[in-house]
């Protein structure tokens, strides 16, 4: 009798949508009217641990918050997409049908490898991640990628990753959910070196990443905050490659994102490529 209850309160919330806000509700006026004009917007903080462009998400800006006020960063950049449903989605808010196949999609951390990002040393585009698998919490043994049938509350999982700038490490990876957004926070369980030097030690680099449904919207955004060592002069060069690898992250989730409502709906995302800076 229970497994028929729960067999049928799960069909009934694949079929229903769930509670959606819309972009003025997430952002505000003023920025909801630059994101819909621009379609992405980053941020580099200079001057301050103040978030700027970070969505009005009680739960998440308290674990962003708490995060900064732990580490006290010398580095914090954001960045923040929008992408227009296809019609064929609900526009009022996402079904859970379609947060289950994009959930599917977004834990397929095998494929970070596909990463390219813009490389400030290089002056072109470069592969992020030459390699990437989830692993045991030893770091030594791979796992395949996992396929869900239902939606956790949580999950977490540790991925290994061959960084093109930072050598071969460990992360762990954990995801949160709520009726409108999957949040997505990581930190580096190894040290970070370049040139055999540590630049960033071990939870010292934490990104969080947030997919809030906004009605007829996706907003995706992101935040990177690290405690590094950085010599003199080398503040700018370092926000500037932290802000390009957290596009191509953010990129990579919308992509993600996409297939997944692909799959529900037959149609993705519209995307814009304007760029406005804050």
């Amino acid at each position: 009798m229970i497994k028929k209850l729960y067999f049928l309160f799960a069909i009934i919330c694949l079929a229903h949508p769930v509670y959606s806000l819309s972009i003025q509700e997430l952002l505000g006026n003023e920025l909801a009217q630059k994101l819909i004009a621009a379609r992405e917007i980053t941020a580099n903080n200079r001057t301050g641990s103040n978030l700027r462009i970070v969505p009005r998400d009680a739960d998440l800006r308290k674990m962003i918050t708490q995060n900064i006020f732990e580490l006290e960063p010398n580095i914090i950049v954001e960045s923040l997409f929008l992408y227009t449903k296809p019609s064929s989605a609900n526009k009022n808010a996402w079904r859970g049908k379609e947060r289950l196949s994009i959930y599917n999609e977004i834990v397929k951390l095998s494929t970070l490898k596909e990463i390219r990002y813009y490389s400030r040393t290089r002056n072109k585009m470069h592969t992020l991640y030459e390699y990437s698998s989830i692993v045991d919490n030893t770091g030594k043994n791979p796992r395949h990628d996992t396929s869900f049938q239902a939606l956790p509350a949580k999950s977490s999982f540790y991925v290994r990753k061959k960084d093109s700038a930072f050598g071969d490490n460990t992360y762990l990876y954990t995801y949160d959910i709520s009726n409108y957004a999957f949040t997505i926070s990581l930190k580096n369980i190894s040290p970070l070196k370049q040139a055999m030097m540590t630049v960033v030690e071990k939870n010292n680099l934490r990104l969080f990443v947030s997919i809030l449904d906004a009605e007829q919207y996706i907003l995706i955004y992101g935040v990177a905050i690290g405690k590094g060592t950085l010599l003199p002069g080398m503040k700018e060069q370092v926000n500037s490659s932290i802000s390009n690898r957290l596009i191509a992250l953010l990129k990579w989730f919308m992509q993600k994102t996409d297939a997944g409502l692909s799959k529900v709906t037959g149609k993705g995302l519209t995307a814009h490529q304007n760029t406005n800076w804050v």
